[in-house]
């Protein structure tokens, strides 16, 4: 077991990517820092680092973090209501989604990388397509927040849990 210290406050989520063997770090620090499993180290120097306020003027935190198997396709949702996609290789945000009227709580990425679930304290679960970059489909059905979301892919076609 090993203590990496990079963050400057509480980590609230990680994201694996299985496929590159790589995790990345997300929380109260604005900040989201990608490691190698294998070798523990950061893949994302501290000048280099993935960060929320780099791309906007309200710097929340991050609270819900997804990863794509290939490691190619991170997304973050934070307080301040938007889902932000990022290329983790390149450090930067690609854009953003936004349709919640309240903190992202929950986010998973379908295999493909071509589509993410997303939860809201405003207690709704969005599909968003991201080739779109728009919500297709909002599931209303719950009266309070959505804390965590599970998704079961059956070749390819998700069975959703909440």
């Amino acid at each position: 077991m090993s203590t990496l210290r990079t963050h400057r406050d509480y980590v609230r989520v990680l994201a694996y990517a299985r496929h590159r063997e790589e995790v990345a770090s997300a929380g109260l620090d604005r900040s989201i820092f990608l490691w190698d499993v294998r070798t523990l180290t950061a893949l994302t120097p501290t000048n280099n680092t993935v960060t929320t306020s780099s791309f906007s003027e309200k710097k929340d935190s991050i609270y819900s973090l997804a990863m794509n198997p290939a490691g190619t396709l991170l997304v973050s949702g934070s307080p301040d209501k938007i889902i932000r996609v990022w290329d983790p290789r390149a450090c930067c945000k690609l854009f953003q989604l936004s349709g919640h009227t309240d903190n992202v709580r929950a986010l998973i990425v379908h295999p493909s990388g071509q589509e993410i679930l997303s939860a809201s304290s405003d207690g709704t679960i969005r599909i968003w397509p991201l080739s779109m970059r728009r919500c297709t489909d909002t599931i209303r059905i719950h009266t309070q927040s959505v804390f965590t979301l599970q998704v079961s892919f059956f070749r390819l076609e998700p069975v959703i849990f909440f």
